[in-house]
């Protein structure tokens, strides 16, 4: 709900309401061969809870907002029996003592308090000075300690003790949007604006060595080294077991973001820009092919320019996509035992044209054509291509992004 109160010489608002959300998880027996994979099909859920209020007070020259968010997350599940017959289920029962399971139910819950506050003054009418500090939070999804990963005789990588990430967050910038600069229909507006986070608890997914003595005689695995993992030989009882986790040191997040634009209705152009520092964390065995291998490029961004006819009916443009070098797994480093990175070159420009025409002020018509070069590319944060060896050289960008694609439609109003 939201609340508009006019008071003397300033304006006070209030949104405020509340949210529930019931995730549930289930394995589906009828989509393997094994009946008696059945018992092994993990199930779940996560219940989420929020309570918020945000208020604005704003005057001729000060906005000052303040609120608050309560969020409580649940989430449930049930463990791998360890009682089962070794020589149908493999190395599973074995693993879930290493995992700290031991195939009861689990049910917990966690809360979080997420004040915030922000702060503007515009000693202008075309320009805003603003600060915003506050804290988020995000409660672990069903996937991450679930893992759903339901291949038969896999399902083992729970984690009922995976707690919910928690964001302390500060930016600092300005606004400016001023019309009539060089003609008296036209429009420039710019935003810069400095961020600065720390994640506490950072989810991350990760791939761990289990060792032990090849016996099956219900020996507790234990997590050991790739010394260890590779003195196994054919046989012994040893397995790689992924797993989201808690990162125990905060995962830090800072830089700039720089957006701008000019518009006269003839012409149009707006520029984005980003610059970012992370010091997120790798998975272990990322380059294995077990997982993702990206993190946040270093920058980005965006120049979208175009032009209006027939009465600004018809609008045609182009925008222009730049993705800067990031970081990617290149193996382990064994004698070190951690895992290594490496800087790639950017993928390059990628250029989409695009038009759209009103006929009608509820109906317009609209054609586009994303990557129009056909470009080989990755998007930002994307795995890419995994596996052994695909991190090096021109075999690093050989991932997600789509070739020349062609599409178009129309869209109604009512």
């Amino acid at each position: 709900n939201k609340s508009d109160f006019e008071l003397e010489n300033s304006d006070l608002s209030f949104n405020y309401g509340m949210k529930y959300m019931n995730t549930r998880y289930n394995g589906d027996k009828y989509s393997f061969t094994n009946d008696a994979v059945d018992e092994l099909l993990i199930n779940g859920q996560q219940k989420l809870n929020a309570i918020f209020m945000d208020s604005e007070w704003k005057n001729n020259h000060w906005t000052v907002g303040l609120g608050i968010h309560y969020e409580r997350y649940k989430k449930q599940g049930k463990g791998i029996p360890v009682d089962l017959d070794e020589g149908t289920y493999g190395a599973i029962p074995l693993m879930q003592p290493a995992l700290g399971l031991n195939g009861d139910a689990f049910n917990s819950s966690e809360h979080f308090i997420n004040p915030r506050f922000t702060i503007a003054y515009s000693p202008m009418d075309w320009l805003q000075i603003y600060s915003n500090i506050g804290q988020s939070s995000r409660g672990a999804n069903v996937h991450e300690f679930m893992y759903a990963n339901n291949a038969r005789s896999n399902p083992y990588s729970i984690n009922p003790d995976l707690k919910g990430e928690s964001s302390f967050n500060r930016d600092v910038g300005i606004n400016v949007l001023k019309e009539g600069v060089f003609q008296s229909n036209d429009t420039a507006q710019l935003k810069i604006n400095y961020f600065n986070n720390r994640v506490k608890n950072y989810i991350l997914q990760d791939q761990f060595y289990l060792c032990g003595d090849g016996s099956w005689d219900g020996t507790i695995y234990g997590v050991c080294g790739i010394d260890d993992y590779l003195d196994y030989g054919a046989g012994s009882a040893y397995d790689v077991v992924g797993l989201y986790h808690n990162v125990p040191n905060k995962t830090k997040m800072h830089g700039w973001e720089i957006e701008g634009g000019y518009d006269f209705g003839r012409f149009y152009t707006h520029l984005a820009y980003s610059r970012t520092k992370t010091n997120f964390p790798h998975d272990y065995l990322a380059d294995m092919g077990f997982s993702h291998i990206r993190t946040m490029p270093e920058q980005q961004w965006l120049l979208d320019f175009g032009t209006r006819w027939l009465n600004k009916k018809l609008t045609v443009g182009m925008r222009l996509n730049y993705t800067g070098k990031d970081s990617l797994a290149s193996g382990v480093d064994f004698d070190e035992d951690k895992q290594l990175t490496e800087k790639i070159k950017s993928s390059g420009v990628i250029t989409d044209l695009y038009a759209s025409y009103k006929p009608y002020d509820n109906v317009q018509l609209f054609l586009n054509i994303d990557n129009i070069s056909n470009r080989v590319y990755n998007y930002a944060l994307s795995g890419g291509t995994l596996g052994t060896g695909n991190t090096v050289g021109s075999q690093a960008n050989q991932g997600t992004g789509r070739g020349r694609t062609i599409y178009g439609g129309v869209s109604i109003r009512f």
